[in-house]
Parts: structure tokens; sequence; C-alpha cells
């Protein structure tokens, strides 16, 4: 299961992620993404059996498809991923500006940009290339 958009001239395509895949299975892009929207983020009872499917849920997919996915997901209470990166690049797959793109996921231009762009995210240094506390006292401790 892969995704794939348009950026500065250049096609992408990357796995839709592990986490969303089963949402994606039962639910389809589409009414995944507004499931994600609407409760990314939150913790959400999903039912295996069609007598407690959560209200709010039921709105946004149906009692029929909340209880499949109950099923599919083997848990009952989820915290619904935000998946940001997989939403950004599916707007922008449908053809969205990354205006557009940044108002509905409640992000920067330049966030939204930086899920576009098809580039790991960048992450904190490591520790080999941050000098530790004790080296930067021992240092300020020699003479000049």
């Amino acid at each position: 299961m892969h995704q794939t958009w348009q950026y500065k001239d250049h096609e992408f395509t990357a796995p839709v992620p592990a986490n969303i895949q089963p949402f994606v299975r039962i639910l389809g892009v589409d009414d995944t993404i507004e499931l994600l929207l609407k409760l990314g983020g939150s913790d959400i009872y999903f039912p295996q059996s069609r007598t407690h499917v959560d209200a709010l849920l039921a709105n946004i997919i149906g009692q029929e498809r909340a209880c499949l996915l109950g099923k599919a997901l083997n848990q009952n209470i989820v915290r619904v991923p935000v998946a940001s990166t997989f939403i950004c690049r599916h707007l922008k797959g449908a053809g969205r500006s990354v205006q557009e793109i940044s108002r509905a996921v409640r992000l920067s231009n330049v966030a939204v940009r930086g899920h576009l762009s098809g580039m790991p995210r960048a992450h904190a240094p490591t520790p080999d290339k941050v000098p530790l506390k004790s080296t930067l006292v021992s240092q300020e401790a020699e003479p000049s």
C-alpha cells in the first residue's frame, strides 16, 4: 500500500504507514483522512460488536465500519493516529495547495513543505555530536 504525490516538479511515492493501513483497508483513504482530521490524537473506543459504538465515531464512519475497524485493530481503546505526513501527502496528491493543506492540518506552511519534501524529518543531534557538559567545563577551566 503506497501513496503518491507531486511536489516541486518531482513525483514521490512512499508506503502508507503501518499504523494507518488498517484504517485505509476498511475505510478507504478519503474516510480515513476525515477520521484522522476529526479524531487524530484522541483515545477512542472501537467496539467489536454493534452494541457499544461511540456516537461520535458512528457519526463519522458508521456503526458497521466502526465494528470492522475494532476487529481489525484487535483492541478496544485506540489512540487514533495524528498522521500529519500521511494527510499532507494525500491532500497534495489530490491537488490541494500547501496553504490549503496547512489550514486543514493546522500546521505552518513550513511544516507542510517538510512533510511533502520526501526527506526524512530532522532528529535531535546524537550524543557524539553534542559536547558533554563535563567537556565544556574542562575547556572553560583551562587558561587561554
